[in-house]
């Protein structure tokens, strides 16, 4: 098992980062332009309209993520690491420009061509977490691959903090700015990146594989319970990230400078949370196990969250809230690499990463419920998943680390 190196392996925490970048910047930029009268670039009349495309533009992105991974998985045992994760951020750049243009020219056409070519190229994800799983040992994975959730961290604070100031000018200026990220990714793996795929396959790519993720992961048993539970952990989640940014601007009457702040505001609790509590808590417990705790923590502050009325305390239970779940997050990746050997890591992370975007897009499109039911029903909804997704990585401690 070769070294685990962070300098090897920086170019692909980059291409992480701007994947994470595509969410975290945009996020708060849509919630602003869809919901806020006074932002109407797109210019819908109806609220239940503007609702509707707010709900497809959150989902687009996992969606075509989601169509997007068995394609970018395929391509990289066919063409290697290095050339399919320059694709997916030369795609990447070139999705940030169409957003770019679509507010520019009020094309909400362009805006969401350019929103799923960005969605589709992120399922590089997977392949750079299957590179950095190749190169750690059973020992020292669960912090390698923390790495991974410490990028994710950097990008959910920097992402939201960028595009709330840059969209005081213009609301074009984040993804212009998003672009020339992905191109610096681009020429930094260009020239600095050593493949690390030798053996190339002959296989085909099938655009319809895709169907095959759910089929092989419920076909191992260890991998389907991780499945569910992972599943449902992330819809749960995904009613609160976006759901509560539309609560603070629909009842507080936040701008997209303040959307970014508690974005940001989230993701010091990401990386404190990684940083800090993660290391503490393996010298004592196995990653399972962890997850576990963390979920029901996670369980906890967004049901709190739904109930409660005051931005102050939205704010403070927000934090917990991040620290738990980023936690969670990062041992899930790390349970599923340990239920699978090390020939299977590519396959496995392919997996992690087609639920976690079903499972956004799932979330997404729920926005579109906010009319109807209202945010704070939402928020609930989202914690009993939470709920759900922390019993059945209980049973899946008991019956699988005895």
């Amino acid at each position: 098992m070769a070294k685990f190196s962070f300098k090897e392996v920086a170019p692909c925490l980059f291409a992480i980062f701007i994947d994470v970048l595509g969410f975290g910047l945009v996020a708060p930029l849509l919630i602003a332009i869809f919901t806020a009268p006074e932002n109407n670039i797109f210019q819908i009349t109806s609220l239940h309209l503007r609702y509707f495309y707010l709900g497809v533009t959150l989902a687009l992105y996992p969606l075509l993520m989601f169509f997007g991974t068995s394609f970018i998985g395929d391509l990289s045992d066919i063409i290697g690491r290095k050339k399919t994760l320059l694709f997916s951020m030369i795609g990447m750049c070139f999705g940030f420009c169409f957003m770019s243009i679509g507010i520019v020219t009020t094309s909400l056409f362009l805006f969401l061509v350019g929103r799923g070519l960005s969605g589709f190229v992120a399922a590089s994800q997977s392949v750079a977490l299957a590179t950095i799983s190749d190169l750690s040992t059973k020992e020292n994975k669960a912090i390698h691959l923390s790495y991974v959730a410490l990028i994710q961290c950097i990008g959910f604070v920097i992402g939201p903090l960028m595009g709330g100031v840059l969209s005081t000018t213009t609301f074009y200026a984040p993804f212009l700015w998003a672009a020339f990220f992905a191109l610096i990714a681009f020429l930094w793996i260009t020239f600095s990146f050593e493949e690390t795929y030798l053996k190339k396959s002959i296989k085909k790519i099938s655009m319809l594989r895709f169907l095959q993720v759910f089929v092989e992961a419920y076909q191992n048993r260890r991998i389907r319970s991780l499945s569910i539970a992972f599943l449902l952990m992330q819809i749960g989640i995904g009613l609160y990230i976006p759901i509560i940014l539309i609560l603070l601007t629909t009842e507080f009457g936040y701008p997209p400078f303040f959307l970014g702040l508690f974005n940001g505001y989230l993701g010091v609790g990401f990386a404190l949370g990684l940083l800090f509590v993660l290391p503490h808590m393996l010298k004592r417990f196995k990653i399972e196990q962890i997850v576990c705790i963390a979920l029901f923590t996670t369980l906890l502050s967004q049901f709190f969250s739904s109930v409660v009325r005051t931005e102050n305390l939205i704010w403070f239970l927000g934090f917990p809230f991040a620290i738990a779940v980023e936690i969670a997050f990062s041992g899930m990746f790390t349970a599923f690499s340990n239920a699978a050997d090390e020939t299977s890591q590519g396959w496995v992370m392919g997996i992690s990463v087609a639920i976690m975007a079903i499972a956004w897009a799932i979330a997404g499109f729920s926005t579109q419920l906010v009319p109807l039911f209202g945010a704070h029903t939402l928020i609930f909804i989202g914690s009993l998943f939470l709920g759900i997704s922390a019993f059945l990585m209980k049973r899946y401690c008991a019956k699988h680390l005895s």
